[in-house]
């Protein structure tokens, strides 16, 4: 009899521990899936973040804005989708987990995995598509010694230039390449180094301006293809934009 019920004891002890097993299994399997999918829904925000940061800098930024930059493939070796619908909601899938994001401005067009190119023309972004209407240049100033474009002014009287822009500077002229706008006076008021890139104008840049009216000695006056004064530079070195000026863009 003592034989049996400590047989009893052991067995009913043993099941015990079993359940207590059991139990501790199922809590820690749990947890790891909890983490798992935790893992899986970062990822995604992450991946959708990346491209939200983008178009965010692009929504910033002055017309004539270009930027290339590229999404993964994969991420951990698990492929993913990325999709922009109605002009503002960005949704990333990854392993059934969908992180929607809603973007800080119209995009036109849609993001790819790999390389991408993103635009800003009228206000609008472009992902990968092209604007309704492009900006017609009316000037091509080019880096001779690259062959690269330096500046450009376009029908809307947005500038792009591809180095920076220097103001209340003396322009000095150099033996590099230089593009130089001198007053009625014969001073050099502005001055474009076709090797860097960069403009230094004597005065200050006055940029998104209603109408320009400069005055008949102003020595650099760009007009648009319907005879409009879109951007000039005026005998003081003044730099006047009905548009916006891009710095280090593509022109």
């Amino acid at each position: 009899m003592r034989k049996s019920q400590s047989a009893i004891e052991f067995i009913t002890l043993a099941s015990f521990m079993l359940l207590i097993v059991l139990g501790f299994l199922v809590v820690t399997s749990s947890n790891l899936l909890s983490a798992k999918e935790e893992g899986n829904k970062k990822i995604a925000e992450d991946i959708a973040d990346f491209a939200y940061r983008e178009i965010e800098i692009a929504k910033s930024v002055n017309n004539g804005y270009i930027r290339t930059f590229s999404m993964p493939q994969t991420v951990n070796g698990v492929s993913y989708t990325i999709d922009i619908t109605d002009n503002r909601e960005l949704a990333v899938s990854y392993l059934d987990y969908e992180f929607v994001k809603f973007l800080p401005a119209n995009v036109s067009g849609n993001i790819s995995k790999g390389l991408n190119k993103i635009t800003k023309y009228n206000g609008i972004i472009y992902i990968n598509s092209t604007p309704v209407q492009l900006p017609q240049l009316l000037i091509d100033l080019l880096m001779k010694n690259s062959g690269a474009d330096v500046i450009s002014f376009s029908n809307d009287g947005s500038v792009i230039l591809s180095g920076v822009l220097s103001q209340n500077a003396i322009p000095v002229e150099s033996s590099s390449d230089e593009f130089i706008v001198k007053n009625s006076n014969g001073i050099v008021v502005a001055i474009i180094n076709l090797n860097t890139g960069n403009m230094d104008i004597r005065g200050s840049l006055f940029q998104n301006q209603a109408s320009l009216n400069p005055i008949s000695s102003s020595n650099f006056i760009v007009k648009s293809s319907s005879g409009i004064v879109i951007d000039y530079i005026d005998d003081a070195g003044n730099f006047f934009l009905k548009g916006g000026l891009t710095q280090n863009g593509s022109p």
